[in-house]
């Protein structure tokens, strides 16, 4: 039998050296999901997730690492992880915030303009937190490892939203003049990898600010989904002007610029995930994790009845 620790160790080790990434990188996603994790020990809420928040940063990392490099699994995952604001959908709904709760009524007032590769983040993290939550309705013991997966890698969809390139149809400065192509990349990949180290200690910080001040304003979970993405997208210019200012050729200079909205973006992702967490986890009062062994290195894919081919 492969001890616990040893079956993690493996699973980090190939993530490292095998596959390309996307989104907030593996870092960023790690940050986002043991951040929420200490939010929720700091605050009573969910004292029991800090004992895995290793675990929980790990499953974050799922959707990127493991089932976008299953070859049927990566073009039905990829709209998934987005929802690119635009013109289109604007002279439609008006705000972002009036976008509606359902799909098929997103899609129905959209008719010959609706286009999924415009994103479908918001009712991914619908279907994922009602997944979740029926698991924490009915845990048993056996459960607990499904839970912790379960919630580990919604945390991967919410940090996503975090990240403002996720919430444009510039998603990759290809529509600034003149183009900015590579920024998405270079914005939550190699500029959060410069400043990871102190992006782990700082986030955590800031990450309880954020979480108070959300939590202030009452929202459900798809009210407060929309005002994720309302918020990323009013941090796209600030991204967009800090390239054309300082450029990509000096990282650690670039970094210095970056950090604060960076660290940001990092705290509201943590912040966000902790409330839909803490939503989804009401119903366990308490977890007992002393003797939680189970570690699950390849969670099988969860389908989205949005993206699911016929016959799956």
């Amino acid at each position: 039998m492969i001890r616990p620790l040893s079956r993690v160790v493996l699973v980090i080790v190939l993530i490292f050296i095998s596959f390309d990434v996307w989104a907030w990188g593996r870092k960023g996603h790690q940050i986002v999901a043991e951040s929420a994790a200490s939010i929720l020990k700091m605050n009573g809420k969910a004292p029991y997730l800090k004992e895995r928040s290793f675990d929980l940063g790990v499953y974050a990392n799922v959707p990127d690492i493991v089932w976008k490099n299953i070859d049927e699994v990566r073009g039905p995952e990829g709209p998934l992880h987005y929802f690119d604001w635009n013109k289109t959908l604007e002279s439609v709904f008006g705000r972002i915030q009036d976008v509606p709760a359902s799909h098929d009524d997103f899609k129905n007032r959209l008719g010959s303009m609706y286009d999924p590769k415009n994103g479908l983040a918001l009712w991914r993290i619908s279907e994922l937190v009602e997944r979740c939550s029926g698991i924490a309705k009915a845990l048993t013991a056996e459960k607990r490892g499904l839970l912790i997966s379960c919630i580990g890698i919604l945390s991967h969809y919410t940090g996503d939203l975090a990240q403002p390139l996720h919430a444009t149809d510039n998603h990759d400065g290809q529509l600034s003049q003149p183009p900015q192509k590579g920024i998405h990349s270079f914005f939550e990949d190699t500029i959060v990898d410069e400043l990871a180290t102190e992006l782990h200690l700082e986030v955590e910080k800031f990450s309880l600010k954020e979480y108070a001040e959300i939590e202030s304003m009452r929202l459900g979970t798809d009210n407060l989904m929309r005002w994720l993405v309302e918020s990323s997208y009013r941090d796209v210019k600030p991204i967009l002007a800090i390239d054309s200012k300082v450029g990509r050729a000096d990282i650690a200079y670039a970094s210095r610029a970056y950090k604060k909205l960076v660290r940001k973006r990092l705290a509201i992702g943590a912040a966000v995930t902790a409330l839909v967490w803490q939503e989804i986890l009401a119903p366990v009062k308490s977890m007992d994790l002393n003797r939680y062994f189970f570690y699950d290195g390849r969670p099988e894919y969860i389908w989205s009845e949005l993206t699911r081919p016929t016959g799956r």
